[in-house]
């Protein structure tokens, strides 16, 4: 192919000054790799949409295959989504038929490329649920019922399966461990070899940079910042590298940890006999007040769909966690920790066993508590950050973060004041503050979300992948916000896939194992 498979040049979109994308150009071509980097809120996903078909841009032209994208039709435009085109969406449900099952999600793209035989779309889909690490005996499941990572997963199977020409994918791995995210990019790399798969993929974490050499697309402050280029072909020379200062986020560090300290000679030494055995005051860290106890909890889901198939996710499941402390469940994707998490909130009613909570000066057991205490609980006690931000539409940024605060009956103006403190420190410009949220890039959106989990200090927080759509800086600015919960002695129970992030703010690490 003597020509570029996707020609993108001076494309623009500004939703306001800054606020978007202006200026971008590039070329991509069969079996290359193109990453977009860049902070939360930059445009990547705007720009992904925009050269998806799925955007139209303020200016600029999109050529694929020598074709004018937004001279074609509507229908042809859906016709190469379907077949040509594959979309993995940052959030999985958002690329799912949620009432299909998950070999029914598979064939439906063999299907729109003319695939008719039953037994044979049935047999590529358990092939490709096995590629993704899925049970194949769960083919007739809904989407559902899997875990976030396993729905992360299905989505990239069904994409991939027709072996498409050009794959669209934002943030494909935030929601998976460590080891399957390395697995699947294994696998994409190995499609990108064989079948010649070009890929435009956004991520905000250079540790999971694209799996094959390819150009990477630095996007900043509303503009392209600049291209990282490695194409390993002869046919066209170029540079191994361009780099563009500025694009990439950092955490700032307020001193260098590794900074050896001078020795320090004592002038005022006492001699040992005149120095005499003092208390310490204890500190709130280390009065290991017991605040959640669960005992054998159990859970299975029942597949009404599917027979009456019955899945166990938690068997005999145990916990206990301190004041102070923050424990980290840790486990393959679809191991249960979400399901514990979510039961520690009282979402999932477990089928036997007991969680206790520490609520002022009661013990709480959530399986038998009524409804109206699980409110009251909720308000004061517990506290929930997910990664997904789920309010009220049209409702600003500011009154969300205020909410909680408010409703334990704090004067407006102080609740104002410490959810400007929040958002400000979670990096949200002043300017969004006023907007809808539903307006929000992901990780915009998640971290409103953190801010309206941190404004009441909760004895007990839950923590869901609260850094998944975060780049580094922004991770950098949730981290200290955990610590200060635990220096305060709030009790976290937390699931973190960054193995960073993990390592940094955990106590100890509660493993779940398949059946856990």
């Amino acid at each position: 192919m003597n020509k570029p498979l996707l020609s993108v040049n001076n494309l623009t979109h500004l939703y306001a000054p800054g606020k978007g994308f202006s200026d971008v150009s590039f070329d991509l071509w069969p079996g290359e790799v193109l990453g977009i980097v860049g902070e939360s809120g930059s445009g990547k996903t705007t720009l992904l949409k925009s050269i998806s078909a799925r955007l139209t841009p303020q200016q600029g032209e999109i050529h694929y295959e020598n074709r004018s994208l937004y001279a074609m039709s509507e229908a042809d435009r859906r016709r190469l989504l379907r077949t040509e085109w594959g979309v993995v969406h940052q959030h999985p449900l958002d690329g799912l038929r949620r009432q299909v099952s998950a070999g029914g999600n598979i064939g439906e793209r063999l299907m729109a490329t003319g695939a008719r035989h039953y037994g044979d779309i049935r047999a590529t889909a358990q092939k490709w649920l096995e590629e993704v690490e899925i049970p194949a005996n769960r083919i007739d499941d809904l989407p559902t019922t899997f875990s976030g990572g396993m729905q992360q997963r299905l989505q990239i199977a069904r994409n991939l399966v027709t072996h498409p020409k050009l794959v669209f994918m934002d943030e494909p791995t935030g929601g998976l461990d460590v080891s399957v995210q390395a697995r699947l990019l294994d696998l994409l790399r190995g499609l990108v070899v064989e079948l010649n798969l070009a890929v435009v993929i956004v991520t905000h974490d250079l540790g999971r940079r694209p799996p094959a050499g390819g150009p990477f697309a630095g996007d900043e402050a509303g503009a392209s910042g600049g291209e990282w280029v490695n194409r390993p072909r002869a046919r066209r020379p170029a540079p191994s590298v361009y780099t563009t200062a500025g694009v990439i986020g950092f955490a700032e560090l307020s001193r260098c940890r590794m900074r050896r300290k001078r020795l320090i000679r004592p002038t005022n030494a006492l001699p040992v006999g005149r120095i005499r055995r003092v208390s310490v005051a204890s500190d709130t860290r280390t009065t290991r007040r017991k605040m959640i106890n669960v005992q054998n909890v159990s859970k299975t889901f029942i597949l009404h769909q599917q027979n009456g198939v019955r899945l166990p996710v938690l068997q005999r499941a145990s916990l206990t966690v301190n004041a102070g402390e923050c424990v980290v469940l840790h486990g393959h994707s679809g191991s249960g920790k979400s399901t514990l998490l979510r039961s520690l909130y009282a979402n999932y009613l477990p089928d036997e066993g007991q969680i206790q909570i520490k609520h002022g000066d009661e013990w709480v057991d959530l399986v038998t508590a009524p409804a109206r205490k699980v409110v009251e609980i909720r308000k004061t006690t517990v506290g929930w950050v997910s990664q997904f931000l789920r309010v009220i539409p049209r409702i600003s940024a500011l009154e969300v973060v205020m909410q909680p605060l408010l409703d334990t009956g704090v004067p407006r103006e102080a609740c104002a004041a410490k959810a400007a403190r929040l958002l400000t420190r979670l990096n949200v410009p002043e300017r969004l503050w006023h907007l809808a949220p539903s307006t929000f890039s992901g990780g915009e959106q998640q971290r409103v979300n953190i801010a309206r989990g941190f404004i009441v200090d909760y004895p007990i927080l839950l923590l869901d992948e609260p850094t998944a759509s975060l780049d580094a800086k922004n991770s950098a600015a949730v981290v200290e916000l955990i610590r200060e919960a635990k220096t305060r002695g709030a009790a976290i129970v937390g699931i973190f896939h960054d193995e960073a992030v993990r390592n940094d703010v955990a106590d100890r690490l509660h493993p779940m194992g398949a059946s856990a």
